[in-house]
């Protein structure tokens, strides 16, 4: 079950606030390349035709929605740099947890 937000900015304060990261916005560092990906999907795409009409929708919906994306990181209190990414999800949006060290991500 994930948590849903109205705005991007609640879901970051809320991830900031999960990874232990004090409160101050000016301390948040956002970062264009840090993403979180479907696997199911990323593994089905190698099947996907982009000349099929409904394939390419898939792909673009997709691109778009990852467009939409941002990542941050943060220092929390104990000086470990973390990263967060907040995604659009269903009629809001989400925010992943994610370990910059393994690149492995949870949907808080």
């Amino acid at each position: 079950m994930s948590t849903q937000f109205d705005t991007p900015e609640q879901a970051r304060d809320y991830g900031a606030a999960m990874a232990r990261v004090p409160y101050d916005p000016s301390t948040f560092r956002e970062d264009p390349e840090l993403r979180v990906d479907d696997m199911g999907f990323a593994l089905a795409r190698t099947n996907l035709d982009p000349t099929n009409e409904v394939h390419a929708k898939q792909i673009k919906d997709h691109e778009e929605r990852r467009a939409l994306q941002k990542g941050y990181r943060f220092n929390n209190v104990d000086g470990v740099e973390v990263g967060i990414v907040v995604d659009p999800f269903r009629d809001g949006w989400c925010v992943w947890l994610v370990s910059l060290s393994s690149g492995y991500c949870r949907r808080a």
